[in-house]
């Protein structure tokens, strides 16, 4: 699958469109997408969840991504690259935050006044897109600032909830273990410790004295978090979503799943979908 490109630091354009004009696109950039109007779904990596008016989504490097629209649908589409946010002076290891929101087909706003704010700043930024005007790049680049602000400050609800980031390199380490979710052989102490210069034995006392959790806690409640998202928002069979998560088969999976949920992953489903 082709990669998309862009060759400047941030692009901003609006979209009135009735379908998605390019399907599971993969992408060398961020791309934040606020929904101006529309109805449909917005899917991730197959995981497909309803888009509403006011959500804000964001695609990451790691991630496919389209529309399934089923009205004629507005967006305001940002699109960062890395270069850009590397620049970028407020908040430190920024990349690794937004990498929190990979494999999330959901809106990455949570709180209400945040979505209020957002919503101010995305008619900001349409406005500069529809009347050019003298230092719109720079109005543009300082609204941009802001929503990823505001768009870190929810993202941080995804990472564990002790998190102390006085050591940096413990935001990489998060983001990385969130990246590889699916290939546990590249989870393990000995991998994780050689690639953050940190001692096998000594990475777990670690990682529990930055988040108040073991690592083992932190990947487990990642991956169920990801395997309920996998359950209420996509069609795939528990066997698909077994053998996509590497589970020896759907057993393994459902033991695993009802451990931890204490329900079997068709029970959770079923439960879930007749709320």
């Amino acid at each position: 699958m082709a990669r998309e490109n862009i060759y400047q630091p941030f692009e901003v354009f609006y979209e009135r469109v009735d379908c998605c004009p390019l399907q599971n696109r993969l992408f060398n950039f961020f791309e934040f997408v606020f929904v101006i109007s529309g109805e449909g779904y917005h899917i991730v990596n197959e995981s497909k969840n309803s888009l509403k008016e006011g959500d804000l989504y964001l695609i990451t490097p790691e991630d496919t991504h389209s529309f399934d629209l089923t009205s004629l649908s507005e967006f305001l589409v940002i699109r960062i690259n890395t270069e850009y946010i590397n620049q970028y002076n407020g908040i430190n290891h920024l990349e690794s935050v937004l990498y929190y929101a990979s494999h999330l087909a959901t809106s990455i706003i949570t709180d209400s006044e945040d979505k209020e704010l957002v919503k101010q700043l995305a008619h900001c930024l349409v406005q500069t897109t529809q009347h050019p005007k003298t230092y719109n790049c720079d109005l543009q680049r300082q609204y941009i600032n802001a929503m990823m602000i505001i768009a870190t400050r929810n993202l941080t609800s995804y990472t564990p909830q002790q998190l102390e980031s006085k050591d940096e390199r413990i935001l990489e380490i998060v983001a990385y273990i969130q990246q590889n979710i699916y290939n546990l052989k590249q989870l393990t102490a000995q991998v994780i410790g050689n690639r953050f210069g940190l001692a096998p034995s000594y990475i777990g006392s670690y990682f529990f004295n930055q988040c108040g959790e073991t690592m083992q806690q932190y990947i487990t409640s990642y991956r169920l978090k990801l395997l309920k998202h996998r359950l209420l928002f996509s069609d795939y069979r528990i066997g698909e979503i077994a053998q996509e998560f590497y589970f020896t088969d759907e057993s393994h999976a459902n033991k695993f799943f009802k451990k931890h949920e204490g329900l079997s992953m068709s029970a959770f489903r079923k439960a879930q979908r007749k709320l």
